[in-house]
């Protein structure tokens, strides 16, 4: 029993000092890629720290359980700051407008399309924004036209695995103007705009899907993410941004962008949506944004066969 305390802690001092290590690389501004890539995981850390200081108290071992404490506090606050933040604007009482809109990656080797469709139907969305759509996936949407008789698609210039990736809108109100954002150096379709005719006011959906922020994507994401900021900032009116970024609120280039763009993380939690099979442990990396003044809260949807969860917004704004 001896042996297997002292093994114990050694590993337990161990997985602290990785801890500590990966905590202060997630802090660093302007790091290389390989190195902000720990400040996606700060829901794992506390999930990490928080046991490791009960064990290092309960163990006498004083100076460790303070150190995990306070890693656990350091990681705690951006956590608590994302779980309990978010669209502080409120709406008028009596709003001018209100959307429910519903973003999803499909994935592109998603093999229950049936239970995906149902869900869509199922959640009477105004709105739908959808990326990693395939030629396959686009046929099992068609017949979801008399739901959604407005739609926007734009498919990617490259091939991915094999398959034509794209995104695409479908509404139940008009689309006034739509334009597609691809990235010319990779072909990529990394959003879209569009104008809706909401009955009671019209409203703008830029619907995103960055790359990913690892290796040689981490430029094309950056390169990504200055373009949507000024499609952001160009646009006027109530203006949600959806999809799939990428990114956890923790990022320095997330909390960027809310500055620059003028926009919040719709209310509702931390809503862990990647992988989805894996459910509240995920990390955040599908979000809904809106522009000051507008009120938005987010719930994660169930498990449809995607490795991302759904992503449901109501949101209203003033008239």
């Amino acid at each position: 029993m001896t042996r297997w305390i002292r093994v114990s802690e050694q590993t337990a001092i161990g997985v602290l000092a990785a801890l500590v290590v990966v905590t202060a690389a997630g802090f660093l501004q302007g790091a290389p890629w390989w190195l902000e890539v720990f400040a996606h995981f700060r829901w794992q850390y506390v999930l990490v720290s928080a046991p490791l200081s009960v064990f290092f108290f309960y163990r006498r071992r004083l100076r460790q359980a303070v150190v995990a404490g306070l890693v656990l506090l350091i990681n705690g606050a951006p956590v608590a700051d994302v779980q309990f933040a978010g669209s502080p604007g409120a709406a008028a009482a009596d709003p001018g407008g209100y959307a429910k809109v519903l973003s999803l990656n499909l994935w592109h080797v998603n093999s229950t399309p049936a239970a995906v469709r149902a869900y869509l139907v199922d959640s009477d969305a105004d709105l739908l924004f959808l990326t990693e759509v395939t030629p396959e996936w686009k046929d099992v949407l068609s017949s979801l036209e008399d739901s959604y008789p407005h739609r926007f698609h734009t498919a990617d210039r490259s091939l991915t695995d094999g398959s034509r990736l794209g995104i695409m809108v479908l509404s139940k109100d008009p689309l006034i103007e739509t334009l597609p954002h691809v990235d010319r150096s990779t072909g990529r379709a990394f959003a879209q705009t569009v104008r809706v005719d909401n009955p009671r006011a019209p409203w703008t959906l830029i619907g995103v899907h960055l790359k990913k922020p690892l290796f040689d994507h981490a430029a094309h994401q950056q390169r990504q993410l200055k373009a949507l900021t000024r499609a952001i900032r160009q646009a006027v009116g109530p203006v949600v941004v959806a999809g799939d970024f990428n990114m956890t609120p923790f990022s320095p280039k997330f909390r960027t962008l809310l500055v620059q763009t003028r926009t919040n993380r719709a209310a509702g939690g931390l809503n862990a949506s990647w992988p989805s099979w894996i459910g509240p442990f995920g990390i955040p990396i599908d979000h809904v944004l809106v522009k000051h003044g507008m009120r938005a809260r987010t719930a994660v949807g169930p498990y449809v066969g995607s490795d991302h969860r759904p992503m449901v917004t109501h949101v209203e704004w003033g008239g």
